[in-house]
């Protein structure tokens, strides 16, 4: 065919059937092994080149295709300020539930009441008057009366603590009204200005005593000088004499009795500071008495609180992590239920990793999320970035947060509703290798010394 011999024609005519030799067939076989063995040069020119460019091309897409090494691992969902919980202390029935699902509520917002031997009311109207009071004591502003007009009712565990403050009070109140001091101080005074009028008369007694001592001193004299010029008698001087020893007795007398009359009135001027001092002491003694009973009452009634009272630790939304009801039984160390906290707005998803993954994870590093309760193949993963990672391990594992910028915004366009404390799996992107990074990978550690 058009000069090009085949295949066909380089073979030799076969014989007849029938005819073939043994000689025949080992000549024929020699000859298509000979043919076999000696392809045509192009063939094998064009075969070589096939074969390099296959390769070079495999290497080339090896280097290009690249896919990032991914680590899983568990994680929770919350919001990135932590949920409160409200921890049941005393195991009882719920006598009272104040709050209900998803409301707001204030920071001290009573959110229910565990059944107790007191009465809510009455321990509330009572603490009430009882911080009052222990406002004013510590103030050291003076108590008003009534300020515990509170009977206490039914107060349970604090009735004793409130019984001891009440004899405190009424201690503190009868010593206040009865006056004893006063009345003591007000019969000193009394004496105290007897005496200083008394005081008054005898200094002006005193004053005409001396002037009749002078006067009696000088014609005493003027006697003496007569005596002594024979013009006075004897008898008469010594009567003289004798008069005026007398009247200065007197008047050192009076003096005697203006002397005692002021020790009298300084006896009772310290009479009166003693019993003011004393007064002081007792109503401070009586004072203190009832700023400890206030207090001592205060510390119970805070116990008796942590115990039975159920309240709000901050400012937020309740949630209930299981069916809620009033009389319903609840165990001691129990969640009855959650707060929201009004500044937790952005989530992030907690995680732990073992130490043989940690040191491929860096901060930066994306990752996605797949929700247990949202299938990934159907609302998509949700992407995040890797925020905080922890210097230490505990128990082996190092904390991981996951910072959500778009929040639970899925790569399918779907916005996911959040609850607290989502389960799901984690795939964090730690880094980007080619298929030929791979593949020398494994046998780098061969040529590592």
């Amino acid at each position: 065919m058009n000069g090009v011999p085949i295949l066909t024609d380089l073979l030799p005519t076969p014989p007849p059937a029938g005819r073939l030799r043994e000689e025949d067939l080992q000549l024929h076989s020699q000859q298509v092994s000979h043919i076999l063995g000696s392809p045509p040069g192009w063939l094998l020119r064009w075969g070589i080149t096939l074969m390099f460019c296959v390769l070079l091309g495999m290497l080339l897409f090896s280097h290009l295709i690249r896919y990032p090494e991914l680590i899983t691992a568990d994680i929770v969902v919350r919001t990135q300020t932590a949920p409160v919980p409200v921890v049941v202390r005393r195991s009882g029935s719920l006598r009272l539930l104040g709050v209900r699902e998803g409301q707001p509520v204030r920071a001290g917002q009573l959110l229910g009441v565990i059944g107790n031997s007191s009465s809510y009311d009455d321990v509330q109207a009572t603490t009430r008057q009882v911080r009052a009071l222990t406002e004013t004591l510590l103030n050291n502003a003076p108590v008003p009366a009534g300020a515990l007009t509170h009977s206490g009712g039914q107060l349970g565990e604090l009735q004793n603590a409130y019984a001891q403050l009440l004899a405190a009070y009424g201690a503190y109140s009868f010593f206040r009204q009865a006056r004893h001091h006063d009345r003591r101080q007000a019969e000193l005074q009394r004496q105290i200005e007897t005496y200083r009028t008394l005081a008054t008369r005898l200094d002006s007694q005193m004053v005409l005593a001396r002037r009749r001592q002078e006067l009696m001193s000088q014609r005493n004299a003027v006697n003496q000088r007569l005596l002594s010029e024979k013009v006075y008698a004897q008898l008469e001087a010594d009567q003289a004499q004798n008069d005026y020893l007398q009247f200065r007795q007197s008047t050192e007398n009076a003096d005697a009795s203006r002397l005692q009359n002021q020790l009298a009135i300084q006896q009772r001027e310290q009479a009166v500071i003693e019993l003011l001092q004393q007064q002081r002491e007792t109503e401070q003694q009586l004072r203190q008495r009832l700023q400890e009973n206030a207090l001592l009452y205060l510390a119970q009634y805070d116990i008796w609180k942590e115990n039975y009272i159920l309240e709000s630790p901050v400012a937020g939304r309740v949630t209930f992590g299981q069916p809620i009801d009033r009389d319903q039984y609840l165990e001691s160390g129990r969640e009855a239920m959650t707060i929201l906290p009004n500044n937790a707005r952005r989530l992030a998803a907690h995680t732990y990793l073992t130490a043989d993954r940690y040191g491929e994870v860096t901060v930066g590093q994306r990752a996605y999320l797949h929700l247990a309760a949202f299938p990934y193949q159907q609302y998509g993963a949700v992407p995040g970035v890797v925020a905080r990672m922890a210097p230490a391990a505990r128990k082996g594992q190092y904390f991981v947060v996951i910072d959500l910028p778009d929040g639970l915004r899925t790569t399918y366009h779907k916005r996911l509703t959040f609850t607290q404390d989502m389960p799901g799996q984690v795939r964090i992107q730690t880094r980007d290798l080619s298929l030929l990074d791979r593949f020398f990978q494994q046998y780098r550690r061969f040529f590592t010394p």
